[in-house]
C-alpha cells in the first residue's frame, strides 16, 4: 500500500455564494446593484492523502459565468428613475482568491465582490472571491 494518494479526478461543486458589486457610476446618484443577490459558482475540490490522513486540500475555480446587474439612474432634470438590466460575462480565472483558511471548518465559497469600472467592465485587479476552507 502506498503510503501517498492523490484524488485521481476533482470532485465538481456548486455553491451559492453571496455577490457584491461596487461600480463606478456617471452620475452621483446612480446605482448599480446584482439582479439577484446570490450566484451559483461551479468549483472543483482535489484532495491529496497520506497514510496518516488528508494533507491538503485545493479549491480550484475557473470558467465563465454571467452575472446580472441592475443599472438605476437618476435624471435631476426630469426628475425620474430609469432602469437598465445588463449581464457582466466574468472569467472566474482571472478573479482574486482570497483564502479564508479556518481548522475543522468546511470547503467550500464565501463571497464574491465584483468591482465594475465606468463602462461595466470588470476590473480584475480589484474583483476577489473568498475560498473557505
Amino acid at each position: 500500500m502506498s503510503w501517498y494518494k492523490q484524488s485521481q479526478s476533482l470532485d465538481p461543486y456548486e455553491a451559492k455564494v453571496r455577490i457584491n458589486i461596487y461600480a463606478v457610476t456617471e452620475g452621483e446618484d446612480d446605482l448599480v446593484e446584482p439582479s439577484n443577490e446570490y450566484i451559483i459558482i461551479p468549483f472543483k475540490i482535489s484532495i491529496e492523502h497520506r497514510s496518516w490522513g488528508i494533507k491538503g486540500i485545493d479549491v480550484y475555480v475557473g470558467g465563465m459565468i454571467q452575472v446580472p446587474i441592475t443599472i438605476q439612474r437618476w435624471n435631476a432634470a426630469t426628475n425620474q428613475k430609469t432602469e437598465e438590466e445588463k449581464i457582466i460575462p466574468v472569467d472566474l480565472t482571472k478573479i482574486n482568491k482570497e483564502d479564508n483558511v479556518r481548522s475543522g471548518e468546511v470547503c467550500t465559497l464565501g463571497e464574491i465582490d465584483l468591482w465594475l469600472d465606468a463602462s461595466y467592465n470588470v476590473d480584475y485587479t480589484s474583483s476577489s472571491l473568498e475560498i473557505m476552507r
